[in-house]
Parts: C-alpha cells; sequence; structure tokens
C-alpha cells in the first residue's frame, strides 16, 4: 500500500502470520529495518519496542491515537461482531484472520497499561521529531483524518 506516493508498512502484516503466529524477530526486523532505509516512509502500528526506538529516533512525525481505553474496546467489538459472519479464512484488517474477542481486549488493556505511559514519555526524548501529533479523543482523529485523501493501494 502507498499513500501519496510513499510505501506504507503496516506493522500487523509483518508482525502476524497464519493462526496469529508471530514473526520470528529477525524476520521482523529485516522488513521493518528495511523500510526504515528508504527516504521516505509510513510505519503504521506498533511492532516490538526495541523496533519503535529505533523508528522514532528516524521519524520526523509521529502521529499517537491516545484514546480512552473503553474507546478501544467499543471498537474492537463493533469490529469483531462485524467480521463474525464473513467466515473463515477472511482477513481481519490487516491481521491474516480474525482473533477472538478476548485476544482483542488482552492486547488492548496490554497496550493501555504498558505502551502508552511509555509513549507518552518517549516523545520527550526525541527532540528530532519535527511534529507529534497527539490525537485524545475519537473527535480530534476524525478531524485529522479528515484533511487527508484516501491512500491509494
Amino acid at each position: 500500500m502507498n499513500y501519496r506516493g510513499i510505501q506504507v508498512l503496516v506493522i500487523d502484516k509483518v508482525q502476524f502470520g497464519p493462526g496469529l503466529s508471530r514473526t520470528p524477530e529477525h524476520e521482523f526486523n529485516a522488513v521493518h529495518d528495511a523500510a526504515l532505509l528508504r527516504d521516505r516512509w509510513i510505519i503504521d502500528g506498533f511492532g516490538p519496542w526495541p523496533a519503535m526506538e529505533r523508528r522514532f529516533a528516524l521519524a520526523d512525525a509521529i502521529i499517537f491515537v491516545d484514546l480512552p481505553v473503553w474507546v478501544h474496546f467499543l471498537w474492537a467489538a463493533r469490529r469483531h461482531y462485524e467480521h463474525r459472519d464473513a467466515g473463515p479464512g477472511v482477513p481481519y484488517g490487516d491481521l491474516p484472520e480474525a482473533p477472538t474477542l478476548e485476544q482483542m481486549f488482552e492486547v488492548l488493556w496490554k497496550v493501555h497499561e504498558e505502551y502508552t505511559p511509555r509513549f507518552r514519555a518517549l516523545f520527550d526524548s526525541y527532540p528530532n521529531v519535527e511534529n507529534i501529533v497527539h490525537l485524545t479523543s475519537p473527535q480530534e482523529l476524525d478531524e485529522f483524518a479528515a484533511r487527508f485523501s484516501s491512500p491509494t493501494e
């Protein structure tokens, strides 16, 4: 996928394989770090913390969607129930298959408890980042997204 002529790396597509198995770390790093060698790149998602630190050190912009955990739970439940009738083998967003709702909630809670506080603290340590966009409500997210055209495949 690309956006405005810039290739987009979607972390979940690299990080997870069949059965939601984790890609071996060396394979993930090879794909991730190759993206960082490009002149321009967009990376969507988290991935392992060391990869995020490498990415943030090189970024000139970071968009941080920092919504209340209940919003993420609600959106995950909606997505899950909208997808449940799609049948087996149908991709689930950027994942090769749908996780259970329990798995989704566990990941969301882990991100909320472990990653989000670290993200908030991390931004001060990267003075080279020219533009940090910190979105804290669904309305801010909608307004930010409305300013950009749809990505092209």
